[in-house]
């Protein structure tokens, strides 16, 4: 029997746009989770295909499965704080429904919670204060089968660096400072692999619904967990892999056609950050610096997006590359002729011949070996960029205030009246 609505653990919150493929996987993990106290709530983001239809399916067969339709298209950004304002649980998990959950997700999560207070009954509104904010997990990551092999394995060198996981709890400071300024690389600030206390999230609303008319979907997990972080006073993790992140080849931040919306929202961000961090300065001092930095990777990566996207339409190698391999691909294949004659000559004076001498699909099966061994060598050094924003083969030309990192904005009116 479901429970009453107010003694809810989990709010599973899981924005839905043209996910048709994914969202039966997606909510089959989360009604079969081991712990049955949970609500799944589906934000309809107006899409065009069947994805709305399958979810009420399941709402028809579970009634802890609940349809919110949004009135138009308001973006992941939006849509995600549409769920939150009408969650129940005592925590929220903000899943991509083109993801999905381990069955033991939320049973595993509230044994943390259960084992970091004293009292083990969790509705106890007095032990609930004392729970930890944010609760961080591991993820497994797998690619769609359609996707490339360059594409997969680029992707997964991005999605393989350190997380910023504690082992160990945090307090206060310590949160933001793990997850934004301890690392060299670029900052993990994902929302997916953490649950939420929901009286911390519902509280960062105020600051962040300001935003909700730029329909974010590029970097829209930095802005709020930016603000969450700065409101949060306690983190613990679960050393298990509960979330699985499955690499979509349509959506839209892998979508080479949406370079532009992904540059567009990459300088509003910069923008809300700057405009933010005054506000949250009293919770969390660090958090002026900490928009400083976010603003000169995000800068480096606007940079590498406008430059790829001018030079080769979006999608694909960028000039650099290209004659980068094409550069080391015919040195190597001159090496490669050279080579062979010099060994045919080598082998024609001895009693036997060499097999390499005798077969061309052993050379041939080589070559392309390692030419494809170099463009992906080439990609790698590529997605250095992304990962060490520091690290940034082209020249850094601020030619935009708001993308420069040692630009500071001194009230959030300086931006304008859209962010006041």
């Amino acid at each position: 029997m479901v429970k009453q609505i107010h003694n809810y653990v989990f709010s599973i919150i899981i924005p839905t746009y043209n996910v048709e493929q994914y969202i039966a996987r997606c909510l089959e993990s989360c009604i079969n989770q081991t712990l049955r106290d949970i609500e799944i709530l589906v934000v309809d983001d107006c899409g065009s295909d069947d994805s709305i239809k399958i979810a009420q399916s399941y709402a028809d067969k579970d009634m802890r499965v609940k349809i919110i339709h949004n009135e138009k298209n308001l973006g992941t950004f939006a849509s995600r704080i549409q769920g939150i304002q009408q969650a129940y649980g005592k925590y929220i998990l903000l899943v991509d429904a083109d993801d999905y959950l381990e069955l033991d997700a939320c049973r595993q999560l509230i044994q943390q919670v259960k084992d970091t207070t004293i009292h083990p009954n969790f509705t106890d509104s007095k032990i609930l204060e004392s729970a930890p904010d944010i609760i961080h997990f591991k993820s497994h990551y797998t690619a769609h089968k359609q996707t490339k092999l360059l594409t997969n394995l680029i992707h997964y060198i991005r999605y393989i660096l350190p997380a910023r996981f504690s082992k160990v709890p945090l307090y206060n400071e310590q949160i933001a400072y793990n997850f934004f300024l301890r690392s060299k690389q670029f900052p993990k600030f994902t929302l997916w692999d953490k649950c939420y206390k929901a009286s911390l999230i519902k509280q960062t609303l105020p600051l962040l619904q300001r935003f909700i008319p730029l329909k974010l979907t590029m970097a829209e997990d930095m802005l709020k967990f930016f603000v969450i972080s700065a409101f949060a006073k306690c983190y613990m993790s679960v050393d298990s892999r509960l979330y699985v992140y499955c690499l979509n080849n349509s959506s839209i931040t892998q979508n080479p056609q949406a370079k532009q919306k992904k540059i567009n929202d990459m300088c509003h961000i910069i923008q809300a950050l700057h405009s933010l961090s005054p506000e949250l300065e009293s919770h969390n001092q660090l958090m002026p610096h900490i928009a400083q930095v976010m603003s000169s990777n995000l800068a480096a990566l606007i940079i590498l997006e406008s430059r790829f996207n001018r030079i080769h339409g979006g999608g694909g190698y960028n000039r650099i590359s290209t004659e980068i391999y094409t550069t080391i691909s015919a040195r190597f294949s001159t090496f490669c002729k050279n080579y062979r004659d010099l060994f045919t000559h080598y082998a024609t004076c001895r009693a036997r011949a060499y097999p390499c001498t005798q077969n061309s699909t052993l050379y041939e099966y080589d070559s392309f070996t390692i030419s494809t061994f170099l463009r992906a060598f080439i990609a790698i050094l590529e997605s250095l960029s992304y990962l060490y924003s520091h690290f940034c083969p082209y020249p850094k030309l601020w030619q935009n205030q708001a993308l420069n990192p040692n630009y500071t904005i001194a009230s959030p009116r300086s931006i304008g009246s859209f962010y006041a």
